[in-house]
């Protein structure tokens, strides 16, 4: 099977690292490949050295749209094999190209799928190479304790907008940071490996404690064997558990709202030995459920397979 990720934008690089994961892990995928945008004006993300063009996309037997496609693909996508996969809220892929397509779709298992109600699609696991050296855990001196935190943004969302879930609380969050005696790695603008070994060398590592949802980054966190702290909800461990398929109230996250921020670290920092076992249970948890070969197999696998032309659904 030859499996073609399209995308307009990087998609925080999820397109590339699929590449190479699909390459790599999953039976049935002759070869893998991509068009996508490697970089924001600002950083670059995850790339893949497999690309293809609008001339080779003929040849694939499934093309997954990321989002929205490149405009100068739409018309040569209507006669192929296509899904989606949803990082995002509706509003973001409507009164787009191709957004009427009735194709098949899933959505990123973290923030988004509730805002998908009422719609018919698969959940679908952010996968990582968690046996690539690169996330694997690194071993950290204790004598100070290190904490990692990257946002992406620092844009503000009201409770009831649909962009409620892009929220990452940068001010608030430092300015939690700045009342404890630690050593706080921090940044924007940060291209992906950079980041990533940055976050090896720190004991904790915040993803965002202000929507009820998680990041890749606290999955990446929770590889390399560190303390992973976000404000996962109800709604998004549910999701996290069908995926997984763990049991109920098990996961690889230290749980905390930024109004609790503040004691979470106290507590941390007064029995600071214990970031080794947290992390350490972190990283027993993500190979034990969240092995790509497995997730792969049992989210992705049956998406591709209800792949269907747009063409042929009369749009």
């Amino acid at each position: 099977m030859r499996v073609v990720h399209v995308a307009r934008t990087p998609v925080v690089g999820v397109p590339g690292i699929l590449t190479d994961l699909m390459n790599k892990y999953m039976p049935g995928v002759d070869a893998a490949c991509c068009e996508v945008p490697t970089a924001y004006r600002d950083r670059e993300v995850y790339k893949t050295l497999t690309t293809t063009s609008a001339g080779d996309l003929g040849e694939a037997d499934v093309v997954v749209i990321h989002n929205i496609p490149p405009y100068h693909l739409v018309e040569v996508l209507r006669g192929l094999p296509c899904v989606r996969m949803v990082h995002s809220q509706p509003s973001l892929i409507g009164a787009q190209p191709t957004s009427d397509w009735p194709i098949p779709f899933g959505v990123v298992a973290q923030y988004w799928p509730r805002t998908w109600r009422g719609k018919k699609f698969d959940l679908l696991p952010n996968v990582l190479d968690i046996y690539d050296e690169r996330f694997r855990p690194k071993s950290v001196p204790l004598d100070r304790i290190k904490v990692a935190y990257f946002p992406s943004h620092s844009g503000k969302h009201p409770p009831k907008s649909d962009l409620f879930g892009n929220n990452k609380g940068p001010e608030e969050t430092l300015g939690i940071l700045c009342d404890f005696d630690l050593d706080v790695d921090t940044g924007s603008g940060v291209d992906f490996w950079e980041c990533m070994e940055r976050k090896r060398n720190a004991h904790i590592v915040i993803d965002e404690c202000v929507t009820g949802g998680y990041h890749r980054a606290s999955l990446e966190a929770a590889s390399m064997g560190k303390v992973a702290v976000n404000a996962m909800d109800k709604e998004t461990r549910l999701c996290l558990e069908a995926v997984s398929q763990c049991p109920s109230g098990e996961f690889p996250f230290l749980t905390t709202s930024l109004d609790h921020l503040r004691k979470a670290l106290q507590t941390i920092l007064a029995h600071r030995y214990a970031v080794n076992l947290i992390g350490g249970y972190a990283r027993e948890w993500m190979e034990k459920y969240w092995d790509p070969r497995t997730l792969l197999e049992r989210c992705y696998a049956p998406l591709l397979a209800k792949a269907v032309k747009p063409v042929d659904l009369g749009k």
